[in-house]
């Protein structure tokens, strides 16, 4: 497959990134010809000086007390990147800006007030084909000299990437590391993500921890609210284990030594939660002592509602799963893992949440001589209208967080993708079979109505591709496969007349009639606002031929 990817033209893999940038391995990053004329300012030419601007001794300078222009017109491509340098002298107030205008306002560089080269990236959106300086009038309007302006193409695959912080939501997210720890991530940049043991891009919807203490089980409320934890038949230890973020942070559960048996629990009574929502509760747990299970207990709720799981912590696998639950086990390594339960209520809203020791499946009783205990971290809740699965650790103390969305988009040109055949090519993973549109794909500047796609779709563990032209689906191919969150490997095919989805190394369907899109020139992780990706990704490629069956057989084995 690796002799394939060179033929593509477009290649991400979870091996290089930035501050807001996904970058591409192929290809690499190379600048076009110079697009501005006069950038030196040899002559009087090429530029229009407003108000307070002039050329003289080979520098465009100002003296200025009002926001004017230095503009040339007609020189970026809407859709496009440029890099833009610049350099500052004999600077002695003011600030000055380098902006893209045109028929849909302006994108504007930082604002500089000092003497210095300066470069930097802006894409030209919604008609913006003219580059100019604008002096603000911060400070007076800018007083200085500007040289060596040079404005050239990007060209490169690189997704733009955000993950912001915004208003109550923080950009800080977690994952786990290559050497098997959980560990914060700072806003805007992506996560590469190691659970599993291969590396792969997580991307997650935005959600919000409602336990506020998510790692001190002696406080603390969870979802809309709750009395703080108790202890049943339990003793509870700080900082008795290395945790999965490698800190001593793992607290000791064990059952008290009184004697006899029964239950052992921490319990989160009078927990309240907003009806018809799905609610997951989520923690990682680490065998101690002799007890091998324990259980996640959701009641007092709707009988629907109300039920317990069993988790094998000795093998990490499920036990008895309440037919009110779904549930989910995760191996995080160092013999923890992470269990989680989802349930729904509609009626009865307030109930309580536990977590017991168990000795074996099916039972709830533990013998109390203090050889039962499990080592415990991370407490998450979450509440969902419409998502039925845990996402990603967010850490609390003393109050909810929550984490914002990752989006993922922007990527490509006109030049790296062809309209006429071509492959798109993904190595991806679902977070849940949760009965959602899940769409990555290429349009028509990022228009969901002139696209190329793939997705998970609403239909359990379904892949669709399909093509949109002017808004009327041209073709549609879907394959079931065996688990949407395990990684699979697909290829689309697209041509006049022509198209085959790939999946896992065999060619599962076909279409010998519809049209192509014209003007395909952007890959998206989000193409669709309203059914974003949300996942994980090994690869996404473009090919800018349609390859043959023999090739598709190979790229997807």
């Amino acid at each position: 497959m690796s002799n394939l990817l060179e033929k593509a033209s477009i290649v991400l893999t979870p091996t290089a990134y930035s501050d807001g940038t996904l970058h591409s391995i192929k290809p690499l990053q190379t600048l076009g010809s110079e697009l501005v004329t006069n950038g030196d300012f040899a002559t009087d030419s090429d530029w229009t000086l407003e108000s307070g601007w002039s050329i003289s001794n080979g520098k465009l300078s100002a003296t200025l007390s009002n926001s004017t222009n230095a503009y040339q017109a007609e020189v970026l491509e809407t859709g496009k990147t440029y890099q833009i340098t610049y350099e500052i002298s004999n600077y002695s107030q003011g600030g000055v800006r380098f902006q893209f205008a045109g028929g849909g306002g302006t994108v504007s560089g930082t604002s500089n007030s000092s003497n210095g080269l300066f470069t930097e990236k802006l894409k030209a959106t919604v008609n913006h084909t003219s580059i100019r300086f604008r002096s603000l009038t911060t400070g007076g309007g800018f007083t200085g000299s500007i040289d060596n302006v040079s404005v050239k193409e990007v060209i490169d695959a690189d997704f733009d990437f955000s993950r912001p912080t915004t208003g109550s939501a923080t950009g800080i997210g977690s994952r786990e590391n290559s050497s098997g720890n959980i560990e914060s991530v700072a806003a805007n940049l992506p996560r590469i993500d190691y659970l599993g043991g291969t590396a792969h891009i997580l991307l997650e919807p935005q959600s919000t921890n409602t336990a506020t203490y998510s790692n001190d089980f002696t406080q603390g409320d969870i979802f809309n609210s709750s009395n703080n934890p108790s202890l049943t038949g339990a003793v509870l230890t700080s900082q008795q284990a290395t945790s999965p973020d490698n800190t001593n942070n793992a607290w000791l559960l064990k059952d008290n030594n009184s004697g006899g048996s029964g239950v052992v629990a921490i319990r989160y009574f009078g927990a309240n939660v907003t009806s018809n929502h799905f609610n997951t509760i989520t923690i990682f747990v680490k065998k101690a002592l002799s007890n091998d299970f324990i259980i996640i207990k959701s009641g007092g709720f709707d009988s629907g509602a109300s039920g317990s799981t069993w988790f094998d912590i000795n093998n990490g696998t499920l036990g008895n799963v309440s037919g009110s639950h779904t549930a989910k086990i995760e191996d995080y390594g160092s013999g923890y893992y992470r269990c989680s339960v989802t349930f729904k209520t509609i009626t009865d809203v307030d109930g309580s949440v536990q977590l017991q020791l168990a000795s074996s499946n099916g039972s709830d009783q533990v013998t109390k001589d203090g050889t039962n205990g499990v080592y415990i971290f991370g407490l998450q809740c979450e509440a969902d209208a419409s998502r039925n699965f845990a996402t990603s650790y967010i850490p609390t103390s003393g109050s909810t967080v929550t984490r914002s969305a990752d989006e993922a988009n922007n990527s490509g040109s006109s030049d790296l993708i062809n309209s006429t055949e071509g492959v798109l090519y993904a190595e991806i993973a679902a977070l849940a079979d949760d009965g959602t549109n899940r769409i990555l794909g290429m349009s028509n500047g990022g228009d969901f109505n002139n696209s190329v796609l793939l997705r998970f779709s609403s239909v359990s563990n379904r892949i669709q591709a399909q093509v949109r032209l002017g808004g009327v689906y041209q073709c549609t191919l879907n394959y079931s496969v065996s688990d949407a969150t395990e990684f699979n490997k697909i290829a689309f095919k697209y041509k006049q007349n022509d198209f085959s989805l790939y999946v896992n190394g065999i060619e599962r369907a076909t279409d010998t009639l519809g049209d192509v899109i014209t003007g395909l020139d952007v890959l998206d992780i989000d193409v669709s606002a309203n059914n974003v990706f949300y996942g994980k990704i090994k690869c996404v490629a473009v090919f800018k031929e349609a390859l043959t069956d023999a090739q598709l057989t190979c790229l997807t084995t």
